[in-house]
Order: structure tokens, then C-alpha cells, then sequence
């Protein structure tokens, strides 16, 4: 019979009491036990069909936001797919542990087991897997400045070094190592799957197994699982609350096993008599799925309704306190470096490419891109400013005598006119021949599709740059890297179309300033809406 499905008994009715239990040898003690068992059976019914839906759209919710709103950076760091297997987990974990409460023993049993198998298994894998993820974007991030920010040279002397090994084994294969984890996962569900499945079929279950394969489960998660996420992310904080998020699930585990192991060891049932049956209506394993359910509106829930547009005059303070007490007290040297730059950052785009011209502030918003996983844009600025710096002096040189103006990103007034000839003959002036090498390394490393520290360009900005390196190698195969295959077609048809589209110059030069420019400002505009508001936040909270 199904608890969930089976009539409720009228205790209170002496037919039904000789006809139904009397005649059987039970009491009238056994139906007021059945009457609450059903009626609990059809409650964790419901349960189980809302906790679905709600995990469901929550999950689907979450996933949409961080795939198809550009609104939500915060959401695009963050694993989706590690944070989805997560949810399929606790999904299952919890159905199971819901339905074997709302049907008959026997079926409830084997619902436990592979809830647990399956299910708790599942979560707790994606659980770690996010702690692997957080890690290695952490640890890659933190080497791309360091030895993209050397000399040739330097990187040279650091051939034997383990972290520079290691950087570049990865640094091309980051998809590759980030799939590893789900690999493995798919190879230990099929192992599991094929143990324990001919052993189910041959040997009948017991509450008891199952039982002791929960607590088995939960132990392992509090003694090794949870201290070795709390060890292993000590040193890797992170933008977007990733690692905070897994310390509380990891800390929160603590308190709900000692409720769990209470429940468990002195309020669960030896006999279902009517005095204790109240135990019975919430299992000691029910814990372990609030626990669940926790850590999946941590995840899930919590970061989608982040993006609510909160202003709340309390809210605002009880964020900038604990901004303050939290985030400033571990990083005085951040507050010190701002008191020492000139530069005051304030939340415009003006004040942004005045920071970055700061070598104090760009060293704390480089540490905030560490955290962020997105170093590569403030590496490519890094390197566009020396570049730029380099051909100023070279431009000036040209110009046949001391220089006369003094180039800046934004013109006093609407109205210079003679700054703006300036501006779009500087623009235009092409790259000497000895600079070459130099900005071909920059397109390489940061422009060129596919390279390991691509920055997040439109398609237009990123085309129009392509188009002048291949024209560039086209002219010079010289410089055309050794360690890719050309980019150019070697059909003659085709490569007199493209030497059509392309802009000439008397000297067969096309590199300008001008080409990077719009690359220039669309990455100004992605540390805006990413680091940068916390650059500003930080300072505005210590003043």
C-alpha cells in the first residue's frame, strides 16, 4: 500500500475499528498511527511535487540569466555548469528522500538508496568541482599577469619554475582541465551504477542499510569533504562570493549533522506506537535535505535575486559596513596605494582612463581582475599604454621639431577644432616598421580569436583589427608567427579580393593607432562594468 494513496482511517468509528484492525489483532492505538502516517504520507506527496518545481525553475532561471542576460556579469563568472549539475543533485537527492516518506516501506527503501547514490552523491561531486573551478580561473589568472607582465627575458630565466610550467600547459587547455571533473563524475556514476545495482536485485533492502549509508555519506562530508574545500580555497578569494558561498555551506554542515546524529540516535522510533509516531513524521534524513536545500538557494536563488534592484537606504549601509569590516580590513594596502595616487576614482568613464594612467590604481584594479577571472583586459591596457607611450615619442619625432600640442584621450572643449586634426592625424600616422614586432605580440596575445588571453570584443572591433594584421602579413610574411598556420589564403583569386578591401599606403603599411581604438574603448567599458565600481566602492567606503 501507498501512505500517500491509502484511505485515512476513522479512528473514531467502531466499525471501522473491529472490521479493520480488531479482526486483524491491532489496537485502536495501530489506526491512530496509520491515520497520521497517511496523512504524512500525503503531505510529503505535495512536498515532493513543489520542491521540483521550485528547484526547477529556480535552476532554469539561473541559467538563462547567466547565458542570455548581459546584465548579469556576476552570473556568467560563476560554474554554470557546475552550479547546474549541483541543483540535478539536490533535485534528486531530495524527490527521493520526500517520496520514500510518502510511499510504502519497501519502495521507500530503495528510493533511499539510490537518493543517496545517485542523488547526494551528485551534489556533493559539484560541490567540489566548483571548488576545483574557483581555484584553477584563480591560480591561472594570478600567473597570466605575472608572466605576461615579463620581459622575454625574464620569462626565459622562469623555464624550470613549476608555476610557469604549469601556466603554460594550461593557459591553451583551460576548457580541456576545466572538464576533467565531469569526466571523472561520469566514469564513478557508471562504476557505481554497475556495483550496486546486481547487488540491489540479489539482496532485499533494508531501512537499516539505508540508514547506515546516510550517516556514512554525511560523515564523510563533514570530516574530509567540508575541511578540505575550507583548506584547499583558503588563499583564493574571488569576486563574485564563490568561495564565501562554499565556506557557509561548508561551516552550515557542522550544526545540521549535530541536529542529524541527535535526531537519529535519541528521537528516532524503536516501536510505532501512537506516542512516538510524531518522531516518525520527520525523519533524521530530512535534515540532511534542508541542508541541501540551503546550499541550492545559496547558489542558485540568492545570486539571481542579487540583480533586484535593491536601493534601500538600510541596505546600502548594512552592505557598505560589511564591505568595510570585511573586505578593507584584509586589504589595508589597498587603501594605502589609493592614498598615495593622485587620481580620486569616481564612478565615470573619464575618471576610469585617468586610474588606469595610474600606476598605483592599476595595480589594485589588476588585483580586483584576478579575483574577477578577467585579467586579460587590464593586461591588454597595460600593454596598449606602453605601445602607445613608445609611438608618441616616435610621433613626435616625425613632426619635425619640439612638440606642439599635448595629446590627450578627451579634448578640453567640444569645440578644439585644432585638437581634433590632431587627434585623427595621430590616429592615422602609421606604425614605424620597428614597432612591428611589438604590436604584432599584442594582437597575439590579446586580439587574435581563440588565444588564451582573448579579450571580450565585439565582432566589428575584432575584424577590423584581423583585417590589418592579415594585410600586415600578407605585405611582411616575415612576421608572420611560425607557430600557427597563416591565416591568408594562398588561392591568387582570393588574395587579390582581399588586397582590394584593404586600405593602402605609400610605404604598404596599414598599422595605425587608429585600428586599436575601438578595441581601446569597448575593453575601457568592460573594466567599467566589471572591477572597476568595486575600485570606487572600496575607496568611497574608507573615506
Amino acid at each position: 500500500m501507498y501512505y500517500c494513496t491509502e484511505p485515512i482511517p476513522d479512528c473514531s468509528d467502531g466499525d471501522t475499528i473491529a472490521n479493520v484492525y480488531t479482526a486483524f489483532n491491532k489496537t485502536i492505538d495501530d489506526c491512530w498511527a496509520d491515520q497520521q502516517k497517511f496523512t504524512a504520507g500525503r503531505i510529503y506527496l505535495a512536498v515532493t511535487v513543489f520542491n521540483g518545481i521550485g528547484i526547477i525553475a529556480t535552476t532554469i532561471i539561473f541559467i538563462y540569466c547567466s547565458l542570455f542576460t548581459s546584465a548579469a556579469p556576476s552570473l556568467q563568472k560563476r560554474s554554470v555548469l557546475g552550479t547546474t549539475l549541483g541543483a540535478i543533485g539536490h533535485f534528486i537527492f531530495s524527490t527521493c528522500m520526500f517520496l520514500s516518506q510518502s510511499l510504502n516501506g519497501f519502495i521507500g527503501c530503495h528510493l533511499l538508496l539510490w537518493g543517496l547514490l545517485i542523488g547526494y552523491y551528485t551534489w556533493m561531486f559539484a560541490f567540489c568541482t566548483r571548488a576545483y573551478r574557483l581555484r584553477f580561473l584563480f591560480r591561472l589568472n594570478r600567473l597570466k599577469v605575472k608572466y605576461l607582465r615579463m620581459t622575454t627575458s625574464e620569462r626565459f630565466a622562469c623555464l624550470n619554475d613549476k608555476d610557469y610550467r604549469w601556466y603554460i600547459k594550461k593557459k591553451d587547455r583551460i576548457t580541456m582541465s576545466l572538464m576533467k571533473p565531469y569526466i571523472l563524475y561520469a566514469l564513478t556514476i557508471v562504476i557505481i551504477v554497475t556495483v550496486v545495482a546486481p547487488l540491489e536485485i540479489t539482496q532485499a533492502c533494508t531501512i537499516r542499510v539505508g540508514a547506515a549509508l546516510s550517516i556514512a555519506f554525511y560523515v564523510s562530508f563533514i570530516t574530509f569533504v567540508a575541511p578540505f574545500i575550507l583548506y584547499y580555497l583558503k588563499d583564493n578569494a574571488d569576486a563574485h562570493g564563490i568561495r564565501t558561498e562554499l565556506w557557509i555551506d561548508s561551516i552550515l554542515g557542522i550544526p545540521i549533522f549535530v541536529i542529524y546524529i541527535v535526531f537519529f540516535t535519541v528521537l528516532a522510533p524503536k516501536v510505532l506506537v501512537q506516542a512516538e509516531f510524531r518522531h516518525k513524521l520527520f525523519t533524521p534524513a530530512n535534515w540532511i535535505v534542508i541542508y541541501t536545500a540551503t546550499a541550492h538557494i545559496l547558489s542558485v536563488v540568492i545570486p539571481v535575486l542579487s540583480l533586484l534592484p535593491i536601493q534601500n537606504v538600510y541596505w546600502i549601509r548594512l552592505r557598505n559596513s560589511v564591505i568595510k569590516h570585511c573586505r578593507l580590513k584584509k586589504r589595508t594596502s589597498n587603501a594605502s596605494a589609493l592614498e598615495t595616487s593622485v587620481c580620486i576614482p569616481e564612478l565615470s568613464m573619464d575618471s576610469l582612463e585617468r586610474c588606469m594612467s595610474d600606476p598605483h590604481i592599476m595595480q589594485q584594479l589588476q588585483d580586483l581582475a584576478i579575483r574577477d577571472f578577467s585579467s586579460e583586459n587590464l593586461l591588454f591596457y597595460e600593454k596598449y599604454l606602453e605601445l602607445e607611450n613608445k609611438f608618441k615619442i616616435e610621433y613626435f619625432q616625425l613632426q619635425n621639431g619640439p612638440r606642439q600640442w599635448k595629446f590627450t584621450k578627451k579634448p578640453p572643449t567640444n569645440t578644439d577644432i585644432e585638437y581634433k586634426k590632431n587627434l585623427i592625424k595621430y590616429l592615422s600616422t602609421p606604425i614605424p616598421e620597428k614597432m612591428f614586432p611589438a604590436f604584432i605580440h599584442l594582437y597575439e596575445t590579446f586580439i587574435r580569436e581563440d588565444t588564451s588571453s582573448q579579450v571580450n570584443i565585439s565582432y566589428r572591433a575584432r575584424h577590423s583589427i584581423d583585417i590589418a594584421y592579415q594585410n600586415l602579413y600578407l605585405h611582411y610574411p616575415e612576421l608572420s608567427p611560425k607557430k600557427r598556420e597563416t591565416m591568408l589564403p594562398t588561392s591568387p583569386t582570393t588574395k587579390n579580393s582581399i588586397e582590394s578591401k584593404l586600405p593602402s599606403h605609400e610605404d604598404d603599411t596599414i598599422l595605425t593607432m587608429g585600428i586599436f581604438e575601438v578595441a581601446r574603448i569597448e575593453v575601457c567599458w568592460n573594466v567599467f562594468n566589471s572591477v572597476y565600481p568595486k575600485l570606487v566602492e572600496m575607496y568611497n567606503v574608507q573615506q
